[in-house]
């Protein structure tokens, strides 16, 4: 070493190059310390940032610090944060030559703002690691209304419902429906990704296409990205998915006069992989059940796989009024018929005019 300083080019040019020298020794240790302190250019630890991004307030999110000791000699201490919000869990290490240790770093988002840290190593000439968060006001969502109902749908059919998604917080959301998630429940078409700016709102169109038969329900998510996990959710969605299907399940007779008689033709489908019995009821003034060739029938029916059974509904009013009638396909989740007409006077609009 004495031999480089004597021989050194610059200490040639005598007082000049010795104050070169020595400015140059002094920028490079001052550019290698920090609060005083002398800085180890290889300290172990890493990274020298930890970013947690963007998180909701009363969310918790961890990150990582790996710690190693490239040697020879053994290393021990322990990383520490002074801050309330940034927890470490079990902080300490003791490694040899060689062995590397990881710590994590919990981060509690509790209010909202930028929230920085300094995170100490424990080892000499290691800098401080800056841990740094913005914590943002919790979104929220809003489903209208609350609960998807689509009540019995035969097996094979469809029915939809529109729910409307809205934000009523104070900071945007972003969610992606989930198109198929659950069972027989699904979101039509391909929204892909919505967001939402505070009291915006949107319509989801939900499908229930059910493949077996028996009460069906679903939470259904709308999963956000990021730290927010699952804000929008879960929308409650249910149905009953039967293999009993009827060919209609309103029927109006329109205005039919006193004393004549109209009919409704009616059909039970049997689409499940067993026999279907139960028995159709209608307790209704002036309306009755028969057989397709006219006779009286008492309801009961059996029907076997894909098989099915007509049957008739005769109304013939006695009274002027409008009629309602609800016919009740009892057995495995059947349904019902609702039948409407308005009985109105026999006389012919001729002979009414001359009246």
């Amino acid at each position: 070493m004495g031999k480089f300083w004597k021989d050194h080019p610059l200490l040639s040019r005598g007082r000049s190059g010795l104050t070169y020298l020595l400015v140059f020794a002094l920028a490079w240790v001052l550019g290698s310390c920090r609060g005083g302190a002398l800085v180890n250019p290889n300290c172990p630890v890493n990274p020298e940032t930890l970013d947690f991004g963007r998180v909701a307030v009363g969310a918790t999110v961890f990150r990582t610090l790996t710690i190693s000791n490239p040697g020879p000699d053994s290393i021990v201490g322990y990383i520490r944060s002074n801050c309330s919000d940034y927890y470490l869990r079990d902080g300490a290490y003791s490694l040899a030559a060689g062995q590397t240790a990881t710590v994590t770093v919990e981060f509690d988002a509790r209010t909202v703002g930028e929230e920085d840290c300094a995170i100490t190593t424990g080892l000499t000439g290691c800098r401080q690691i800056l841990a740094r968060a913005v914590v943002q006001a919790a979104p929220r969502c809003a489903f209208s209304p609350p609960t998807l109902d689509f009540g019995i749908v035969g097996i094979g059919q469809e029915a939809s419902r529109l729910v409307t998604v809205s934000n009523p917080g104070d900071v945007p959301i972003q969610f992606y429906p989930y198109r198929d998630y659950c069972g027989g429940f699904y979101v039509e078409g391909n929204p892909g990704s919505v967001t939402l700016a505070p009291g915006q709102a949107t319509q989801l169109s939900i499908r229930f296409r059910p493949s077996f038969a028996g009460d069906q329900s679903c939470s259904f998510p709308l999963q956000s990205p990021g730290n927010f996990g699952a804000v929008c959710g879960p929308l409650l969605v249910h149905g009953v998915g039967s293999g009993c299907l009827l060919s209609a399940t309103y029927y109006n007779f329109g205005a039919v006069p006193v004393g004549e008689t109209r009919y409704a033709s009616l059909t039970i489908l049997n689409r499940g992989a067993s026999t279907l019995s139960g028995r159709v009821g209608v307790a209704c003034l002036d309306f009755t059940l028969l057989q397709t060739d006219g006779t009286p029938w008492n309801g009961n029916y059996s029907v076997r796989s894909n098989d099915r059974m007509d049957f008739v509904v005769r109304w013939t009013p006695t009274v002027l009024d409008s009629a309602s009638c609800l016919v009740t396909v009892g057995g495995p989740e059947c349904g019902t018929v609702a039948l409407k007409g308005k009985a109105i006077s026999g006389l012919s609009p001729a002979l009414r005019a001359t009246r």
